[in-house]
């Protein structure tokens, strides 16, 4: 967009500046010049009114009329290059907050996939601790069992020697319950404090990235602006245009007022006539 933007500046630029040297070539033509050197040559902020000679009624007014149609063209000139030097300072602020906006978002997206690690690897310390705890359980449930098993053969076996023997009596045999080792109570707690810490880290990871989706929210409403001032150098370009057509009107202006002068002086040279011509045809091209 800003290169079309850009485009359309210059060939407007160049259509000023085309016009402009149709007009010095003009104003050369009428004032009888023999001079061989190439018009294209003088720059516009060069160009001198023509004097014309006053010996018609018509002849002071005509030249009064050229000298105000070069002051509109300086003017429009002018404000084509001011026209310019704004867009080139709305482009290079646009790519500079451009460019933020592109540094936060890679940002965003490389919290994003730490923020996404540390969540699986907390997940993943969730299941194990998980697993672990049930591991455990399932071994001292084994454990129970295989002490009840044993009470209960003791049990049958003290039953069969009662009824051998009901005068002799036996002491009741209890198995102790497995206990809990020390090591398996140290593992459960780093593994608690290691959940801990993930939960932490989680917690920075998502305050940071709320703080980065604020900044977002800053170069977003920048941007829209940003967006504000585009809208103000469409609104230029539009008056560009508008200026353009100015241009074109006075162009054909000042061929009217060629062909009066032309007319008011009666006999125009060959050399005039042929100077007129080439200069329409190069501004044509």
């Amino acid at each position: 967009m800003f290169n079309l933007l850009v485009w359309l500046i210059t060939v407007a630029c160049f259509a000023v500046a085309l016009r402009a040297t149709y007009l010095i070539a003009f104003e050369r033509a009428l004032t009888g010049s023999k001079s061989k050197k190439d018009p294209f040559d003088f720059p516009l902020a060069d160009a001198n009114p023509v004097a014309l000679p006053a010996s018609d009624g018509d002849k002071p007014d005509a030249a009064a009329e050229l000298d105000e149609a070069r002051q509109r063209n300086r003017d429009l000139v002018r404000e084509v290059a001011t026209l310019k030097e704004e867009l080139h300072t709305s482009q290079s602020t646009a790519q500079s907050l451009q460019d933020r906006l592109d540094a936060m978002a890679r940002r965003q997206g490389e919290l994003s996939n730490e923020e996404r690690a540390r969540s699986a690897e907390f997940e993943l310390a969730q299941i194990r601790s998980i697993y672990q705890n049930g591991a455990q359980h399932g071994d001292l449930s084994e454990r129970r069992e295989e002490a009840l098993r044993q009470i209960s053969e003791i049990e049958g076996e003290m039953a069969g020697l009662f009824s051998n023997r009901p005068a002799r009596g036996g002491d009741e045999c209890n198995e102790p319950a497995p206990q809990q080792t020390d090591g398996d109570a140290v593992e459960r707690e780093e593994l608690r404090r290691q959940l801990a810490e993930r939960v932490r880290v989680h917690s920075e990871i998502s305050d940071e990235n709320l703080r980065l989706r604020g900044e977002i929210g800053a170069l977003e409403h920048q941007l829209r602006d940003q967006a504000a001032e585009q809208q103000q150098v469409r609104r230029a370009q539009q008056s560009l245009s508008e200026i353009v057509a100015k241009l074109q009107a006075l162009t054909n202006t000042t061929v009217e007022l060629q062909r009066s002068l032309e007319a008011n002086l009666g006999e125009p040279t060959s050399d005039r006539a042929n100077s007129v011509e080439s200069g329409t045809i190069q501004v044509e091209r």
